[in-house]
């Protein structure tokens, strides 16, 4: 700390000197500082006769960063595994771009699924497959393909069994056939 009267201290970058860039900020209401200070003296805490400041501080902050890559989707598909036999999952996929399209029965390797996701790929859940440009902010392009495990628990046969038998009670009371 440089001195206990001293609130903070101003310098003025030499290649910009209509900037003044405040530092080593410690809240203090009575410290003042003037243009007379420029070479990282510390300020007076003394309050001029006039309180608005002499000159107006320029505090200079970085602005936001820009993302490292973005992921720019050409076509997604939303699947159910049916099962999984070795190293391979057999799946149902439906068109999320062209909606339109036909479902689709396919095979790909288990390598395809991130590791985290691996116990739950299980018959019956539901998983999301994109592919697309893996944009880099250095201008590197390359072409992905992702899937990603919904993370919502799958229905059991017993569950499934037991929705079934309220669903057709409750459409025998209100005589819904």
């Amino acid at each position: 700390m440089k001195d206990s009267a001293a609130c903070f201290a101003i310098e003025q970058p030499p290649e910009k000197p209509e900037y003044i860039v405040l530092r080593d900020i410690i809240p203090d209401r009575e410290a003042r500082y003037d243009r007379g200070s420029i070479d990282n003296k510390v300020i007076s805490t003394e309050a001029p006769a006039d309180l608005s400041p002499p000159v107006e501080p320029a505090l200079l902050l970085p602005g936001p960063r820009k993302p490292l890559h973005r992921f720019k989707v050409l076509q997604t598909w939303e699947g159910t595994i049916l099962e999984i036999s070795g190293d391979e999952c057999r799946a149902i996929i439906r068109d999320r771009t062209t909606p339109e399209n036909q479902d689709e029965e396919i095979t790909f390797s288990i390598e395809e699924i991130p590791e985290s996701d691996r116990p739950l790929a299980l018959p019956g859940a539901v998983f999301y497959w994109s592919i697309g440009y893996d944009d880099r902010l250095d201008g590197q392009r390359n072409r992905v393909s992702s899937i990603r495990v919904r993370r919502i628990p799958v229905w059991t046969d017993k569950e499934l069994k037991a929705a079934r038998r309220e669903a057709e009670s409750l459409g025998e009371r209100i005589g819904w056939k």
